[in-house]
């Protein structure tokens, strides 16, 4: 699901995803909590866990630098990848987190953003 809307196949969601804006994230708080443990019965392995990860901070989109400024809000559930955590098949050679479920959403705010200044990269420092 996208946004409510089904992605019936993996290449339908490619061409969506190709077809969206750059974006540049200057990520500003992140918090991770540990949801529950031994989150596949019967594996024994430390990182048997699901996790909570909550971010927020600036999006620009279309131009790292000059592009709006928007403010956003993402949170999402990690889950272990079981056949990464019992080390078995071509799929222990896979991501040890997968992604269960993810909410990303436009942070409203009452002052406008849309003028600050850019932030200041080492790219743009040159030699001085």
């Amino acid at each position: 699901m996208w946004n409510g809307n089904e992605v019936p196949d993996a290449q339908t969601m490619h061409d969506f995803v190709s077809g969206m804006p750059w974006a540049n994230y200057e990520l500003q708080t992140l918090d991770c909590h540990v949801l529950a443990r031994g989150f596949h019965p019967g594996v024994r392995n430390p990182g048997n866990m699901s996790l909570l990860v909550m971010t927020s901070g600036y999006l620009r989109l279309e131009n790292a630098k000059w592009g709006p400024l928007h403010e956003f809000s993402e949170t999402f559930v990690l889950v272990p990848n079981r056949d990464r955590l019992v080390q078995r098949g071509a799929a222990a050679r896979r991501p040890p987190w997968l992604i269960q479920s993810q909410i990303f959403r436009y942070v409203v705010s009452h002052n406008d953003t849309t003028d600050l200044e850019p932030r200041m990269d080492v790219d743009d420092m040159g030699d001085a």
